[in-house]
């Protein structure tokens, strides 16, 4: 089932397991249609508008042409966007790479929290972002969580790679900030990156969160749909 999103405000969930419609099948692709940036069916991209750099490239539907795209992004990744990350992520997912997926996933999700705790953006451009990554989130995120220590490394590695390569675009003046020194609002929003993954540890620590929250994976049936 594909799923249409008109963007609007939608705040990502952590620990987001299930997707609206419950079906036993397994998730194989992420069909979205998200206006007027991105449209995929079936696996099979149809437009997209991310990144002039890769657009062509992914309408090309191969995974040859995909890892190309990639390479690409690699090399100029300190201003790349996360919306252009998350399309990265949804792609990976319909080649069956999945922890590609993620790894492009928790990549752009941290680099989408950093520019909104140091950047004063529209509300246009926060919803675009904040939506297309929440869409994409409903299906990469439940297979992460299929085995929670390499979940963990995941999101660990991300932190680490975030670090390593700061975001260049919360440093470019035409872009407001809500910080005098944005730097130091660089490093404090690389500290709440590191406090989410310290909050998720306590969450799973505690045994009634975790076995609340295995609960409700096996009554949406996501092991069904994702781990597989």
């Amino acid at each position: 089932m594909r799923t249409f999103l008109k963007l609007t405000w939608i705040s990502t969930a952590l620990l987001l397991t299930a997707c609206s419609t419950i079906s036993k099948e397994p998730v194989k692709h992420i069909d979205m249609y998200v206006k007027p940036y991105y449209d995929a069916r079936d696996g099979r991209l149809e437009q997209i508008n991310v990144n002039k750099d890769i657009d062509a490239l992914l309408l090309k539907n191969t995974q040859k042409d995909f890892e190309s795209a990639v390479n690409i992004i690699e090399k100029k990744v300190d201003f790349v966007s996360p919306m252009t990350m998350f399309a990265l992520s949804a792609r990976a997912y319909d080649f069956g790479l999945r922890d590609e997926a993620v790894k492009w996933f928790y990549r752009g999700q941290n680099r989408l929290i950093i520019a909104l705790y140091v950047l004063d953006l529209d509300k246009l451009t926060v919803s675009n972002n904040t939506a297309f990554g929440q869409l994409v989130g409903q299906h990469v995120n439940p297979y992460a969580f299929c085995d929670l220590n390499k979940q963990h490394k995941a999101a660990q590695d991300a932190i680490d790679w975030a670090k390593n390569h700061p975001y260049q675009a919360v440093f470019l003046p035409q872009l407001p900030s809500k910080h005098p020194d944005r730097k130091q609002a660089l490093k404090e929003a690389e500290v709440k990156l590191d406090a989410r993954l310290v909050e998720q540890e306590r969450y799973f620590a505690n045994p009634e969160n975790k076995a609340k929250w295995e609960k409700e994976r096996q009554d949406n049936l996501v092991n069904e749909r994702f781990c597989w």
